[in-house]
């Protein structure tokens, strides 16, 4: 079924870009359309065909408008995209994926995801392997996120680490796997696995427990503003757990992701601290002002893991 559709979307292509809608019914039996949003300048034909066979075929047509071009020019969404993405271009295909996805029209995206994959696209490859994580079929997940790791993409070794440090998604849990993965994304410079490195080397999972290592690594991770490895960092200067204990340091991290990402822990840690004067002055209004602050809706969430 997914082959046919996918051989009729191929034969579909042709002729479309910058089509009309009456360019598009003559080429159809029947098509229903879904207008552009406000400031937007495409929207989408969702065509039937008994040349084809298939019920539908989802295609998007630039709407001739001298309006505000949200698509044409943000996220590397250029003219001829489509164009470009229809002669076999990965990255194309991928920004095409990405466009159907937003639209709600997973069927599309997949396809055209599919074909930013073959084209070799690492962006096309990490998506379909968050899909498969979704759906819970772990090693069709490790496919293509290592496929897209074999090209250097830093975001697939996270997932790939997360997948086996947690055990999540249906994947058998493995720390040193995970380890490996985080590893090779930190070499790279990817934040998230310097962060996760961290959170082994204190744990000791997958890898011998140090702290000290830990420590070098929340620091880095921290100081380019990673809100999770300030948090630990936080927690590992209030505990003093293998290494120097400095109190004042733990409330200067915990402030800081209280102020920068209004986090609850963080607020309730540091009210604590002030509450009790350990690392800042005891200041009873200080200690209130966090308490009654970590009891508002947050302006942010931190996701502390990708969406199941």
């Amino acid at each position: 079924m997914i082959r046919l559709w996918r051989a009729a979307a191929l034969a579909a292509l042709g002729g479309l870009v910058n089509a009309s809608p009456a360019a598009v019914d003559e080429r159809y039996d029947y098509c229903v359309y879904q207008p552009p949003a406000p400031a937007q300048t495409y929207g989408f034909a969702h065509c039937a065909s008994k040349q084809f066979g298939v019920k539908s075929i989802p295609m998007i047509f630039v709407v001739p408008d001298a309006h505000a071009r949200a698509v044409v020019g943000s996220n590397g969404f250029t003219e001829d995209t489509m164009q470009k993405a229809r002669d076999g271009d990965g990255p194309s295909s991928y920004l095409m994926g990405r466009l159907y996805a937003q639209a709600q029209d997973q069927e599309a995206a997949l396809f055209w995801y599919h074909r930013g994959a073959d084209a070799g696209d690492a962006q096309s490859m990490t998506t379909l392997g968050q899909y498969a994580q979704g759906a819970h079929k772990p090693g069709e997940a490790d496919k293509w996120f290592r496929a897209a790791a074999d090209k250097s993409n830093t975001l697939a070794m996270i997932q790939l680490g997360l997948m086996y440090g947690r055990g999540e998604y249906g994947a058998t849990k493995d720390p040193e796997e995970a380890v490996r993965w985080y590893k090779r994304g930190a070499a790279l410079g990817n934040i998230p696995c310097i962060r996760e490195l961290a959170n082994a080397y204190a744990k000791g999972e997958g890898v011998e427990r140090n702290a000290a290592e830990a420590l070098r690594l929340y620091l880095i991770a921290a100081s380019k503003g990673d809100p999770l490895a300030e948090f630990a960092l936080a927690n590992l200067y209030e505990t003093g757990d293998g290494i120097t204990k400095n109190e004042a340091e733990a409330a200067r991290w915990y402030r800081t992701v209280a102020t920068d990402w209004t986090w609850k822990p963080a607020m309730i840690k540091l009210s604590a601290m002030y509450h009790d004067g350990r690392g800042v002055p005891k200041d009873e209004q200080q200690a209130e002002y966090w308490r009654a602050k970590s009891q508002e809706e947050p302006v942010f969430v931190i996701q502390t893991a990708p969406p199941k």
